[in-house]
Formats: C-alpha cells, sequence, structure tokens
C-alpha cells in the first residue's frame, strides 16, 4: 500500500486530532470543518490512502453519534470503500449495522451486523458501548 509523505501525514492527523479535541454534542460544526480540511488534504483517489480512511471513518462517526443519518450515509458509502480497500475487518459494516438499527431497518442492520462479526470473527463485539446491538444480533 502506498504511503503519504510525513508531512502530509502528520498535518492529516493534526486535523483529525484537533476534531477530537473540538467536538461537543451541542454542536458538531467545528469538528466536521475540521475533518473536511483533512479530507481535502487526501490526495486522489482518496480511497487509495489510510488517511483516506481514517478522515472518513471520523467524519461518519461524527454524523451518526450526533443523530444525522442523512449525511452519515453520504459517509457511510466513501467509508465502506475506504475499509475495503485497507482494513476490511468488518468496521464499516458494523456501524452501518448500527445505523440501521437506529433506522429501524432491522433486516438491513441484521445484514450488516452477520458480515461485521464474520469479517471480524466476533473482534466487533467485545468492549461495545452499546450492547443492545449485541443483543438484537444475537436474538434473531
Amino acid at each position: 500500500m502506498a504511503e503519504l509523505d510525513n508531512e502530509l501525514k502528520e498535518k492529516i492527523q493534526t486535523l483529525i486530532d484537533e476534531s477530537l479535541d473540538v467536538y461537543s454534542d451541542d454542536s458538531i460544526d467545528e469538528c466536521i470543518e475540521l475533518l473536511e480540511k483533512a479530507w481535502s488534504l487526501v490526495p486522489d483517489p482518496k480511497d487509495n490512502w489510510e488517511e483516506g480512511y481514517l478522515v472518513t471513518h471520523e467524519i461518519f462517526e461524527t454524523y451518526f453519534i450526533a443523530g444525522e443519518f442523512e449525511l452519515a450515509h453520504k459517509w457511510a458509502e466513501i467509508y465502506l470503500k475506504c475499509d475495503e480497500k485497507h482494513r476490511n475487518f468488518g468496521d464499516a459494516e458494523f456501524y452501518l449495522g448500527k445505523m440501521a438499527f437506529e433506522e429501524d431497518e432491522l433486516d438491513k442492520a441484521k445484514k450488516y451486523f452477520e458480515i461485521a462479526d464474520k469479517k471480524s470473527n466476533g473482534r466487533v463485539w467485545p468492549g461495545e458501548d452499546e450492547p443492545k446491538y449485541y443483543k438484537f444480533f444475537k436474538s434473531k
């Protein structure tokens, strides 16, 4: 896998770190602004770079936690594409399952959780903050 030069990697990581520092449940605007700056620094094609994966994960998760599912969906597709190229251990499918669950799309949630469980060999479940997802997964 190709790697970015260290200076660019550091700039992107600094923006990600700053976004986490300014994140607030009251307003995600500043957080998203920093993440979008980081995204703009990732060279095209953005899904070829590990940093593209990291940034899309943070953007998707920020929108998901904030309950902004329309925007989360947009970034989920990009995150899934990046995940398939870099990690592909079920993380993206796990988050997509959580989002589908929260939107009451239970068949879709079940499908994503099954993929995540299989790809990760169950790794996505231990330590999960929300046991409701695991209970749902095991109940069906």
